[in-house]
């Protein structure tokens, strides 16, 4: 199976591991990724703004690379295949406003006349759903050869993944995808108060020591319970947690390294080579290698 991916400028920045190891996991299920060319931003900052209909555009020009790179390819399949939890949702909810109205594709193409009409039959889906709903936790579980019994993971799901409901790829108030496949990989789910909260987000551009503050309760809370490391599928997540941890350290005693989900898979998949060097050494350290 072939499936067209949107990386997006976080993960090919600041998260360039995540996307090694997304993509060697899919790749032993028999899922080829093949990455779109001429992708631009999703258009996550700009969807900040109060403007009805210019955020828009960014996302929707991105589908419509999608929807002519598929055709130019012959992948036939409706997925668009994202990592970033921002990007998902961004691209996802333009999607889902364009095919509300003729008036939303109207004020939309009025931005972006010169570009090819969009049929808005693109389904953008999340690596962890690809995961739950494609390759199936059942045969996740036949690949791990490595079952990680020492690792007590806190999920954390941020916003993005989850909410407003009807975009989110789960119960934003009870959701379990993370938890299935960090049991499928033999490690201990840690549940825990916030790990389907706001982790601050971009609210570190104008306030960090609120977010600090923030990630303080959080990480309090996962430590409490018994995690020894954070996973989760977003990278500004990422990002604030790992910072917010360092910046509260002197209260906190102790700082719980942040993965990404397929990190862990493809460890536990004895796929080092999906690994970077330094993310192997933090986890076969836990795990007491």
């Amino acid at each position: 199976m072939r499936i067209l991916y949107y990386p997006g400028c976080t993960v090919k920045t600041t998260a360039k591991a995540y996307e090694k190891a997304a993509i060697g996991v899919l790749g032993e299920f028999g899922i080829e990724v093949v990455e779109m060319k001429g992708w631009v931003c999703c258009g996550v900052y700009p969807g900040l703004a109060k403007d009805n209909y210019y955020h828009l555009v960014a996302p929707i020009r991105n589908l419509i690379y999608a929807q002519e790179q598929k055709k130019k390819l012959g992948i036939e399949n409706e997925y668009l295949l994202t990592v970033c939890s921002m990007c998902f949702n961004t691209l996802k909810y333009a999607n889902e406003r364009y095919r509300e109205s003729d008036e939303v594709r109207e004020r939309v193409f009025y931005f972006i006349d010169d570009q090819p009409y969009y049929e808005a039959r693109i389904r953008v889906v999340h690596f962890m759903e690809v995961m739950r709903d494609i390759v199936g936790i059942k045969n996740l579980r036949r690949k791990i050869m490595r079952p990680l019994k020492t690792i007590k993971a806190a999920p954390f799901y941020g916003c993005y993944l989850l909410r407003p409901e009807g975009i989110g790829i789960d119960n934003p108030e009870n959701p379990t995808v993370m938890e299935n496949i960090i049991r499928s990989i033999g490690a201990d789910a840690i549940d825990y108060p916030y790990k389907n909260q706001c982790c601050g987000g971009y609210l570190v551009t104008k306030d960090p020591d609120a977010v600090w503050d923030r990630v303080y309760t959080i990480a309090k809370a996962a430590i409490e319970k018994g995690a020894n490391i954070f996973v989760t599928t977003c990278p500004l997540c990422a990002f604030n947690l790992e910072e917010g941890q360092k910046r509260r350290k002197e209260k906190l005693g102790r700082i719980l390294p942040v993965f990404f989900e397929p990190e862990l898979i493809a460890y536990a998949m004895e796929k080092e080579e999906y690994l970077e060097k330094d993310r192997l050494e933090i986890i076969s350290r836990i795990l007491g290698k």
